[in-house]
C-alpha cells in the first residue's frame, strides 16, 4: 500500500504551476550522481600529480558522500558547482592545480561535470513514469517548470536523455538565475513569467532545500517525495505533503492528492 503523509491541515489552493526539483525528483539520484561525484574528485587529484586515497576521501567527505551514502543537506545532494568548488578549495591549492583564480576553477569543474554527464548519461534513470504523471499534468493545463541546483547544461543533458524537456516550459539552473535555490527568486522568475502568484504553484523536492524554496517564497504547497536523498523523518516536519514519486500527485482517479482524503 502507498503511503502518503500529510498534515491535518492544508490550506485551499488553486494550483496553476509546479516547479520541480530534478535530481531525486525526476531523475534517480543514485543511478549517476554518486559516480560522477567520484569521477570529479579522481580529476582533481589526478592533477595534483599522485593518488592520494586521503585526499579523495576528504574531497568527497565535503561535499556529503562518505562511501556510498549521500548526506541529504550535503552539497552533492542539493548544492551548486560553485559550492562544490569553494568545498575542494579546503583541501586543494587551486594555483598548483593550474588555475590562477577561483573563477578559472569553478569554470573547469562546471564543464568537467558536463563532459562526465554525457560520459555517464545511459546510466540516467526516471525515478518513476515521468512521461505518463507529466502528460497528466499538462492535461489539467498545469504549467510545469523546473528549479534545480544543478547547471543549465548538464540539466539540459539529463531532460534530453529521459525525453521530458517538452514538458517543461521554464528550468531555472544555478547558472541562469541570480541565486540557487533556496532562494524564492526562482519561484519568483517562474511566476513573472507566466503571470501567476506564488500561492498558485506548489514545488515538489527530495531536499529541505526544495521545502525551503517553497516556504521562503510563500508557495502554495511544499511536496517532498521519497524517491532520492531523504526520509520521511527528514520532510514531514516541514512538508505538507510527503508522497513516494511524483506520480503520487495524482490518484488513480487523476485527481490532485492534496485534494482527495488522507490514504
Amino acid at each position: 500500500m502507498v503511503t502518503i503523509t500529510r498534515k491535518s491541515r492544508l490550506p485551499e489552493v488553486n494550483i496553476k504551476g509546479i516547479l520541480f526539483d530534478k535530481d531525486g525528483t525526476l531523475l534517480d539520484f543514485h543511478s549517476v550522481w554518486l559516480t560522477l561525484a567520484k569521477q570529479l574528485v579522481e580529476a582533481i587529484v589526478t592533477k595534483t600529480g599522485f593518488k592520494n586515497r586521503l585526499l579523495e576521501e576528504k574531497l568527497l567527505r565535503s561535499v556529503g558522500v562518505c562511501g556510498t551514502v549521500i548526506e541529504s543537506n550535503g552539497i552533492l545532494a542539493g548544492g551548486t558547482t560553485k559550492e562544490m568548488a569553494k568545498a575542494f578549495c579546503q583541501f586543494v591549492d587551486i594555483d598548483a592545480l593550474g588555475y590562477s583564480t577561483f573563477s578559472s576553477f569553478h569554470e573547469w569543474l562546471s564543464q568537467e561535470m558536463v563532459e562526465l554527464t554525457k560520459q555517464n548519461i545511459d546510466s540516467v534513470q526516471p525515478t518513476t513514469d515521468l512521461q505518463a504523471t507529466l502528460s497528466q499534468l499538462i492535461d489539467k493545463n498545469i504549467i510545469l517548470g523546473i528549479a534545480t541546483a544543478d547547471d543549465l547544461a548538464t540539466t539540459i543533458l539529463c531532460l534530453d536523455k529521459l525525453n521530458i524537456g517538452q514538458f517543461f516550459s521554464f528550468v531555472g539552473a544555478a547558472d541562469n538565475v541570480p541565486k540557487p535555490k533556496p532562494d524564492p527568486v526562482t519561484l519568483q522568475h517562474f511566476c513573472r513569467k507566466f503571470g501567476l502568484e506564488s500561492s498558485e504553484v506548489i514545488v515538489v523536492g527530495d531536499t529541505l532545500k526544495d521545502i525551503s524554496l517553497a516556504r521562503n517564497a510563500n508557495a502554495g504547497l511544499a511536496v517532498g517525495v521519497l524517491s532520492g536523498v531523504s526520509s520521511e523523518d527528514d520532510l514531514m516536519p516541514v512538508a505538507d505533503i510527503v508522497i513516494p514519486t511524483i506520480s503520487h500527485l495524482l490518484n488513480d482517479d487523476g485527481e490532485f492528492i492534496w485534494n482527495t482524503k488522507s490514504e
